[in-house]
Formats: structure tokens, sequence, C-alpha cells
């Protein structure tokens, strides 16, 4: 696993093995901007980072999007700004949305 991590938040990249297919994946997990830093570009700036990383593997790069805590983010609007960098919804159960980099 590697960790993105700035003066602004971090986020984490991992490459993982599906259970049911056995296929590798890269999932980038954990993008965390820290309070007095959102709404500035930096989360935007992590997660470029992330995916730059994740695509040196050349495998599927995952993300999962869940509402964590609705004062931050909704789920809806996560979602928006995970397509806006590229990203597809791949499957959603109402509580988190699984979505594959294009």
């Amino acid at each position: 696993m590697k960790e993105i991590n700035t003066e602004f938040g971090y986020a984490d990249v991992a490459v993982f093995e599906n259970e049911i297919t056995e296929e590798k994946a890269v999932k980038i997990d954990f993008l965390y901007v820290n309070e007095n830093c959102r709404k500035q570009g930096h989360g935007e700036e992590i997660l470029k980072e992330a995916i730059e990383y994740a695509k040196g593997y050349n495998l599927p790069v995952y993300i999962v999007a869940s509402e964590l805590d609705e004062d931050v983010i909704e789920l809806s609007d996560l979602v928006e700004f995970y397509e806006n960098m590229g990203f597809e919804v791949e499957d959603a159960n109402g509580e988190s949305v699984v979505m594959l980099l294009n």
C-alpha cells in the first residue's frame, strides 16, 4: 500500500485481488482532506496524484464513494466529483457506489 500524503490530506492506494474473479485491481481508498483545507481544490490534487500512481500498475483502478459524514459531503456530490475525475459508476447499493476509472 502507498499513502499519498500532503499537508492538506491523504489517500491510500493498494493492489487487491477480487475474491470472486481472482483478478487484481488497484483501489484508491480513504481520500481525506483536512477540514480547514476543504473546498480549495486540494482533494482534486491528492486524487490526481493517487490516480497517476495507481495507473503505474496497469490494472483497473477503483474507488468507492460512501457517505461517511453528510455534514462533509453528500454521496451524490462525491459521485459527481469522482465522475469529473474520470471514474464511472460500476455498482451502487444506496450507501456506497463502486466506481471504475475510464
